[in-house]
Parts: C-alpha cells; structure tokens; sequence
C-alpha cells in the first residue's frame, strides 16, 4: 500500500494516545462534532461562504472542532455507507443517498477520514470549499477522494485503498499503441495495421473505429461499460439515481423548504415557510403517502429538536403543528385517507402515528374497527402488542363493548403477557353481552397460571350460553386449591345437572378428575356406581362421562374405580370401565396396581 493512497499523515502524537479513556461523554462530544459538521455542510450547498449562516455554523465547527483536537489530539471516523462510525457506534446515520454525507464519501471509495490536532479555522473553510465544489461538478467529474488528494492538507486526512484510486486516477492502465501517418491526413482515411485493429478490439472500442453497430445497451449498462467505475460504485451510482429518479418535485421543493428553516432566523419568516411545510404535509397526508409522511415528521421533530436551544418562538410555532395534526379534525382526515384505500404502505403509516404519541393510541383502536383490511390488522395488532409489552393499562383503556374487534384483540394481547395485574380487568367481561368477547376473555384467562383468573373462570359456569360455560370449564385450573373444585361438585350435585348435555357434563367431570386427588376419585366413583341418580338415559350417560373421566385420570385411585366397575351389573357401564382399563394398561398403569 503506497505512501499517497493512504493520505495518513505521521503525527506528533503522544505514545499513551491509545491509552486515552473512550467514554460516552467523548462518543456524545464526536456525535456533536460530526452533526454539525454535516449542517454546516448543508448550508455551505445552498448559500455563497459569505452569507451569515454559513459564517455562524463555520465558526460554531471551529469552535468545536478545535476544542476536541486540543484535548483528544485527533479524530478518526470510519465510513460506512450511509454511517460515520466512532469506536465501532454510530455517530451519524442518513440513509437518504441525495444529501447523505456518509454516502458522498463511501461512492467514491473513502473507508476512514482523519482529523488531527493543528487543524486552524482556514483548513476547515478549505475542506468546506471542496465539499461545496464536489456538488457543484458534473457526476462524471466528481470524486471527493482526489479532490481531497489533490488539496494535501496538513491535518486533514483520507484513506482509500490503493486498488481503489488505482482505478479512478487511471494507474496501471495499458495504453494503446498506434501510429498515425500525418501525411495522408489529406486523404480523409487512416489506416491501421492488423495488430492495432486487433488492439482496438480487444480494448471494446471496435465499434467506434469501424462500422459495426451493436444493439444499443441500456443507459445503465452502458455507462457501467465505458466508465472506470468499481462494481461496489455502480451499485452505489445505481441506488443514488434510482433514488434521484423517484423523488417527486413535491418531496424535493419539502426537502428544500426544510434546508431553509434551518438557516431561517427571523420568527416571521420562519412561520410563513413553515407554513408551506404544513400545507405541502397535509397534502402528502391525503394522497396517502405514508412513508413520505413518516420521514417528513421525522425531519420536522429533527428540527425541533435542534431549534430547541436557538428559538423559542420558531419552537412554538412547530409544537402548534404537532398538537395540531393530533387533533380529530386532521387524524379524519388520515381515516378517510385509508377508507379510500389510497395508502398501501401500513408499516410507515403506523410508525407515522408512532411518532405523533401515545396520544394517537386511541385513535388507532377505532382504526383497527372500522378499517376492515386484512393486512392492516395484523400490522396494527403487531403494533398493539408492543404497545401492550410496554404499558398494557393504555391498552385497557381502548376496549369497548361496541369495538369487538379491538376489544377481542386487546384481551389476546392481554393473555399472552401473563401480568396478574390484568385478571381483574378480564373479570369484567363474565357479564358481556358479546359472545366472542366472552369466548377471548376465557382463552386469556386460562392462560394465566393464577388461582384468581381460575376463580373469575367459575363464574362463567352460570352463563346462559352452554358454549360458553364448556369453554370456561376446560380453562380451569386446580393449582391444588380446594376452593376451586368445591363450587364445581355442588354444581354436579344441583338436580340441574341431569339436564345438561353430555359435552357440559363431561367438561365439568373432567374439571374435577384434572385436579388427580383422592377426593376427586371418590366422587367420580360414586357417580360411577350410582344406579338411581337420575332418570335411566340421563343416568346411563352421566356414569359414562364418569368412566372417562377416571379414565383420564389414570392415578391408583381412579383404576381401582374402574375395576369396581367391571362387577357392576350395568352391562354399558362394564363394557366401558373394561375398555378404560385396557387403555391404561397399554399405557403400563393397571399392572402397577396391586
């Protein structure tokens, strides 16, 4: 690697530099540095080095800059390419290719770029200067890294690999070697010989010599072909102007619009080119533009953020928008954006209202009612369960009877994160008048191993919907509490019971053999032999739920119920108690039992 290429200057550093602690609070001092080094930038573009913006950034740079230098001796970033990276931690990031500076320095083949300590006021306005003249030159003639290379500065370095520069400076390239006859000029022809046509052709430049005429390639592939550009570059030229190509004359008049509140001092012309701003918003807003929106709210809370410590009023005038684009009238207006189905892109629109706050988190519980599109619920439900992860009470808070949807969503959600905290919340459905709200109430429930989601469950033993009662007896846990099983037996016990169908009552048994204890056998038994318990079809059926239960039990009790059984004169209930037993002892349970 050769001396020039590296443009690595030898400096008189001090032998302990790399000993030298890397904190936060330098990472925070670089990000400030480089922040405002790409500001200053921005504005170096658009005004003359005169103007007084640019005169106030540069000095606030110096400033800053040389403060650093003078206590850290230098300042090394790695380029990446939309990313400066400092310590291995981005200090900046622009994935926009048109105004990214990462990018600028990454196409044209820049891996690292040196400050050092020395560095004066006039250096910096130089490096400015040919910033400003690389976005003044044509694209072919751009290359920031020769530019760099040419100037030589003393305390400002780049580095590019030498396979790299070889081929933007040309180096190592093969000349062509033919001679030409001055005298027969005249004659309106040139003659080569056969060793030069040969080199022609093999340098594909055949076709402008001799009348050959190739299918014209496309635009791309063309200037790939005849330029001297690395692949990494054409890549990176290609996503740039594929990028160029799509940005609309509407998003670049609000990116110009932004540069310019930036440099804008005085409050009432702020306020009237902001103004152009809200409008130019709400129109991307209505053509459903969604990542558009998302990135220009991205800007303008950017903006805000850098005015925060320059202008008070400039900061109200752009916090009025804020509440203003959060209040009913204009969140209709998204609305109606969607019932139109003029917005596609839901990712960017739920990030957009993520970025206006919580304060929207309401609004986008109706949405997910009334906007009846299959993909955007499963992107909003995604959305609400990380909402949900972060604070589920704002959740709680958007449910309502005459939202199914979003009421049987929010209480999924609520399930799947097992908080205690939200059992009593889930109580209050038993009494719904939503049979489907009812159903997710139990679902969420059962999943929570506590013995008080279990308890609220037995309440909707009483519900007068069957589907709902067999639901909530196979979500009931026993967590070895007596007092759960309890009002289940004397559930049992009610004459009432004879009047059930067989999936409720084979439920409610399975609910007592699941809790495996002594108890539960012993009763399951007695139902088991009990011949005159009801009217003889009920009767019948209710010994056979009894046996299935015992049978899913499986314990030493429950077969030594079984076995009972096979004596009783019942032939359907011995038949079964029999079958039971042969299952379980496939299963290597009966032969354990003495």
């Amino acid at each position: 690697m050769t001396e020039n290429s590296k443009k690595i200057a030898d400096k008189n550093i001090p032998e302990d530099a790399d000993d030298l602690i890397i904190d936060e609070e330098k990472l925070e001092r670089v990000k400030e540095v480089i922040h405002l080094l790409v500001k200053t930038i921005s504005l170096v573009k658009i005004f003359p080095s005169d103007h007084s913006s640019v005169k106030g950034f540069t000095d606030d740079l110096s400033e800053k800059m040389i403060k650093f230098l003078d206590e850290y001796w230098d300042l090394e970033v790695d380029i990446e390419e939309f990313s400066f990276i400092f310590q291995e931690k981005t200090a900046y990031h622009d994935d926009n290719p048109i105004k990214s500076l990462p990018f600028l320095f990454f196409k044209d083949g820049m891996q690292k770029l040196f400050f050092y300590k020395g560095l004066d006021k006039e250096q910096l306005q130089e490096f400015l200067e040919i910033i400003k003249k690389y976005y003044e030159s044509p694209l072919e003639e751009s290359d920031i890294v020769s530019l760099l290379w040419e100037k030589d500065f003393a305390n400002i370095r780049c580095y590019a690999p030498d396979d790299f520069l070889e081929t933007k400076i040309g180096i190592g390239k093969e000349l062509i070697d033919f001679k030409i006859d001055k005298k027969k000029f005249q004659t309106g022809t040139i003659e080569l010989s056969p060793e030069d046509k040969d080199e022609l052709a093999r340098m594909d430049l055949a076709s402008e010599f001799f009348e050959i005429q190739p299918e014209e390639p496309k635009e791309l592939e063309k200037a790939e072909k005849f330029s001297s550009l690395s692949e990494r570059e054409s890549r990176a030229l290609k996503f740039m102007l594929d990028k160029n190509r799509k940005m609309s004359p509407e998003e670049e008049l609000v990116l110009l619009t932004l540069e310019m509140l930036y440099l804008e001092e005085e409050t009432e012309r702020f306020s009237a080119t902001f103004d152009v701003l809200a409008h130019a918003h709400q129109d991307i807003i209505k053509k459903g533009n969604s990542f558009f929106a998302n990135q220009l709210l991205n800007h303008i809370l950017d903006l805000n953020q850098f005015l925060s410590s320059q202008s008070a009023e400039n900061v109200e005038i752009i916090d009025k928008f804020l509440r203003n684009i959060k209040t009913r009238e204009f969140l209709d207006l998204i609305k109606k954006t969607l019932l139109k189905g003029d917005v596609s892109d839901f990712d960017s629109f739920l990030e957009y209202l993520k970025n206006l706050g919580p304060e929207t988190i309401p609004y986008l519980g109706e949405l997910f009612e009334d906007i009846k599109i299959h993909d955007f619920r499963l992107k909003a439900a995604k959305y609400l369960r990380e909402i949900g992860k972060e604070n589920f009470t704002v959740l709680m808070d958007i449910t309502q009877e005459e939202r199914p949807s979003l009421t049987k969503e929010v209480i999924a959600i609520l399930g799947s994160i097992g908080e205690k905290r939200v059992i009593q919340f889930l109580a209050n459905f038993v009494s719904s008048r939503n049979k489907s709200i009812k159903r997710a109430a139990i679902e969420s429930l059962g999943k929570i191993e506590d013995v008080t989601a279990s308890k609220i469950l037995i309440g909707f033993l009483a519900d007068e919907e069957e589907e709902i009662r067999i639901l909530a007896a196979k979500n009931i846990h026993y967590f070895g509490d007596a007092s759960i099983l309890k009002p289940v037996v004397d559930l049992v016990r009610k004459k009432t019971f004879k009047k059930k169908n067989r999936p409720e009552k084979q439920a409610l048994l399975d609910l007592i053999g699941n809790s495996k204890t002594e108890e539960a056998s012993d009763f399951l038994e007695v139902l088991l032999k009990k011949s005159s318990f009801f009217a003889r079809s009920k009767q019948i059926e209710t010994r056979l739920c009894a046996v299935k239960s015992l049978e899913d039990m499986g314990t030493p009790e429950a077969v030594n119920a079984l076995k009972e059984g096979t004596r009783l004169r019942a032939k359907k209930i011995k038949e079964a108690c029999r079958l039971a037993l042969e299952k379980l002892s496939a299963e290597g349970l009966v032969n354990n039992i003495k």
